[in-house]
């Protein structure tokens, strides 16, 4: 089973003061791969109220469609669900959907973690795991227009807006992950072309699967 680990968290980090929350923040984020006992947690997350309001699909999930999508999943290489844990205990999770060296990501922080800041670090962690285990140069995500709060977590974390459908409301974010290091010419030839391809080929074009 993966495992990443980050940091304590005991200040805030975008102004550096102690948090104060009724919970232990002496305590580590980690994000483990789901399994097949994170079935109804996530089902519980996705169907929350709040959450399904700022969905790009907005309609309560049944058991056994979920059950179904769910179990796909788990056997599709190409689909990675992470679960953000602080300390033991559950706390949000996070989707990559690859195809073509791209993934789109989608996310979701517990309601009662929200407002914490805990998005942006989990993005942030997202991205370090996309460059070290995923085989892709470019994340991709999608929000409502109205979603504020999650498009500033993207741009915190130097995703774009690249795209919009006026007709669904929906913005397009991307942004380009930090190629692996190499030497001299063939290194700037590899950032252009990477670049390039970011800005000319926006998401769109990967097939998409059926999105809980």
């Amino acid at each position: 089973m993966w495992m990443y680990e980050v940091f304590d968290l005991g200040m805030d980090i975008f102004n550096g003061k102690p948090i104060q929350v009724c919970c232990d923040w002496n305590q580590k984020l980690f994000l483990i791969e789901a399994c097949s006992s994170d079935e109804q947690l996530l089902l519980s997350w996705r169907n929350e109220e709040k959450t399904r309001q700022q969905s790009v699909t907005s309609h309560i999930i049944s058991s056994e469609d979920h059950h179904n999508w769910f179990h796909g999943v788990l056997e599709d290489p190409n689909i990675k669900i992470l679960i953000l844990y602080l300390g033991g205990h559950p706390i949000g999770s996070i989707r990559f959907e690859c195809c073509g060296g791209q993934a789109m990501i989608s996310y979701s922080v517990d309601c009662g973690y929200r407002g914490l800041g805990l998005g942006t670090k989990l993005i942030c962690m997202a991205i370090n795991y996309a460059e070290k285990k995923l085989n892709v140069s470019q994340l991709f995500a999608e929000t409502k227009e109205n979603n504020y709060m999650s498009q500033k977590v993207l741009l915190v974390n130097d995703f774009h807006p690249i795209g919009i459908s006026s007709e669904q409301g929906i913005i397009t974010f991307g942004r380009v992950l930090t190629p692996p290091p190499l030497e001299g010419c063939l290194a700037r030839k590899k950032v252009f072309i990477c670049i390039y391809a970011f800005q000319c080929s926006p998401f769109r074009l990967v097939e998409r699967r059926g999105v809980k």
